[in-house]
């Protein structure tokens, strides 16, 4: 453990030692960092707040509420994790990321006030977001959970709404082995007498429990509000629903991302909308507009590149049905792909297998990396046997786009370390 920080206004050196700080990378409890952000005076913002969470869709929902209220004309600060290329992407204002140097100063007063508490690379991290926003004269900040939500470091704010979107099995280890489990944790971002959403379509007991227990006032989707595309899926409408009857609140135009995580930050919008009104017209042109870079992006045409980082089962089921949707004009579809080994990598792989023709498979360049034995093994387990193994992602992609014929699809997937790989290759354009 390295104690002193680095002398120069590197971000990349700072960055490196703040791995060192914690002798675990993920330790979840929130006594630690609730010294330092005390010591900063940042236990609550000066605006309200939006904490996201979930299993799946916590990023385009952050996506999503912050176009419409950077569309409304309000100064917005989002936090968001993982990054994809640059560390700066999880740190946004006015939707805009930060600088180096703004980071770096943000680094230097969580040191000034750190003493010997050690946090977590992203225990420091989200307070370098808490301590930036509260220095900027924000109208509403949106934070999304890292881990779980209970004992995740942005839960030390308490948040005006609190968004579940989703609960299926990830992160297992931590957060438990069954779906009410899971739940539990993450509805632990639920606050005393404030506003809860769940975006889930079948919301567990125990969220439900967590809720009612809170005396928040909950809503969830497909019983307080739900979204209806038209025939042809591609447009749709939006309804929320009161004690006597439902009304079409919004008629959405095509987005870019996932109906129901639309759906969800419209709820979120809705609630606080007398305080945030948006003119009708930018909230749909946020929708239209609105994506995410990493979620079924076009990164390539001729071969066409799709990128995803879909990485647990609930992800790729999502990503199968976009795929139908979406790319079953072309004969071939070539799966480029890796995963940590801590994933369920057999149950990923059979969402999809029968749309993937052939496997181009490597390790990731990180520790949590599955080796290429393990990773050819469980991606033939999950149904597939034209599997081609690579020593890095840069070759198993650059293989495929050779092998790519002139009505084939090239989709990389699996985790954000095998898109980031192929975000930063040579052969993106």
């Amino acid at each position: 453990m390295i104690n002193n920080p680095p002398k120069t206004d590197d971000l990349g050196l700072w960055l490196e030692w703040l791995e060192t700080l914690h002798l675990k990378n993920i330790d979840l409890s929130l006594e630690r960092i609730k010294q330092v952000a005390t010591r900063l005076a940042l236990n609550s913002l000066p605006c309200p707040v939006i904490t996201v969470g979930g299993t799946n869709g916590k990023g385009s929902t952050v996506a999503a509420l912050e176009a419409i209220y950077l569309r409304g004309g309000y100064r917005v600060g989002a936090y968001t994790s993982p990054h994809l290329l640059r560390f700066n992407e999880r740190i946004r204002i006015n939707g805009q990321q930060v600088s180096d140097q703004v980071l770096l100063s943000a680094f230097k007063q969580i040191e000034d006030h750190r003493g010997e508490v050690t946090l977590t690379f992203f225990e420091y991290t989200t307070l370098a977001g808490l301590l930036l926003f509260k220095q900027m004269d924000l109208d509403i900040v949106l934070l999304e959970v890292g881990l779980g939500g209970r004992l995740d470091a942005v839960n030390i704010i308490d948040s005006d709404v609190a968004i579940v979107t989703s609960i299926d099995f990830d992160h297992t280890e931590w957060l438990g082995d069954t779906r009410e489990k899971i739940a539990f944790e993450k509805a632990g971002i639920f606050k005393h007498k404030k506003i809860a959403i769940c975006g889930d379509f079948n919301p567990p007991a125990s969220l439900l429990t967590v809720a009612a227990s809170q005396e928040c006032q909950l809503y969830c989707q497909g019983r307080d509000f739900y979204y209806e595309p038209d025939q042809n899926g591609k447009n749709g409408r939006w309804f929320f629903m009161n004690e006597h009857s439902s009304e079409a609140v919004f008629y959405l135009p095509t987005p870019q991302l996932a109906f129901q995580n639309i759906s969800t930050a419209l709820m979120a919008y809705h609630c606080l909308s007398k305080h945030f009104p948006v003119n009708p017209l930018e909230i749909n042109l946020a929708i239209s507009e609105v994506k995410v870079e990493g979620r079924f992006e076009c990164i390539r045409e001729n071969p066409t590149v799709i990128v995803d980082v879909a990485h647990n089962p609930a992800a790729a089921r999502m990503l199968s049905e976009q795929i139908q949707i979406k790319l079953s004009s072309y004969n071939n579809i070539l799966a480029v792909f890796s995963a940590l080994t801590d994933k369920d990598i057999v149950n990923i792989v059979r969402a999809v297998s029968k749309q993937i023709t052939k496997w181009y498979i490597a390790p990731v360049s990180t520790l949590r990396r599955c080796e290429p034995d393990d990773l050819y093994n469980q991606v033939q387990q999950g149904g597939d046997v034209n599997i081609h193994v690579f020593d890095t992602i840069t070759e198993a992609y650059s293989q495929a786009l050779l092998s790519c014929g002139e009505r084939d699809c090239i989709l990389v997937f699996g985790s954000f370390y095998t898109v980031a790989e192929v975000l930063k290759s040579k052969w993106r354009l």
